[in-house]
């Protein structure tokens, strides 16, 4: 058999894999997670291209408030709009769910269920990607850590 006819013979197992594998993370409620934290990155950004930045604050980690405060998150703002413009779309672009353990030793580094999400935020004069570190407290989803990094013009 050749390389085309066996992918053409494995694509309704691959489909059907796909469709077991999501319909197990559904069952286990990580369907719920993905959509929270979503929800979650969606506002942080909301608010922060609305210049509420102490809307954005409050879905800060409690003990991440004092670095991620409303000054510093304006300051981080204003740096991404004189880089990229105005901008006039952010983007989910990709999500990463993982779960840490760490020892006392690094307790600067955030543990627990923590998630990823990348943003492409693109303006009138750019693009820049921000990712947001958030860390799951009970049932909820809080901003753990932004990272800006500005893309080439």
């Amino acid at each position: 058999m050749n390389p085309v006819d066996r992918f053409k013979a494995t694509r309704p197992i691959a489909g059907l894999l796909t469709c077991a594998l999501l319909a197990l993370l559904t069952a286990c409620g990580a369907g719920g997670h993905v959509k929270r934290a979503r929800v979650v990155g969606d506002s942080f950004l909301s608010a922060l291209s609305q210049g509420n930045y102490t809307a954005a604050v409050r879905l800060v980690e409690p003990s991440q408030r004092s670095s991620v405060s409303a000054p510093y998150l304006s300051q981080q703002w204003e740096q991404l709009e004189a880089y990229v413009g105005k901008p006039y779309q952010y983007q989910w672009r990709e999500m990463e769910l993982s779960y840490q353990y760490l020892l006392p030793t690094q307790a600067s580094e955030p543990s627990g269920a923590l998630n990823t999400l990348v943003y492409e935020v693109r303006g009138t004069q750019g693009e820049a990607r921000v990712t947001l570190l958030l860390r799951r407290s009970g049932r909820d989803w809080r901003v753990y850590r932004m990272d800006i990094v500005f893309l080439p013009r």
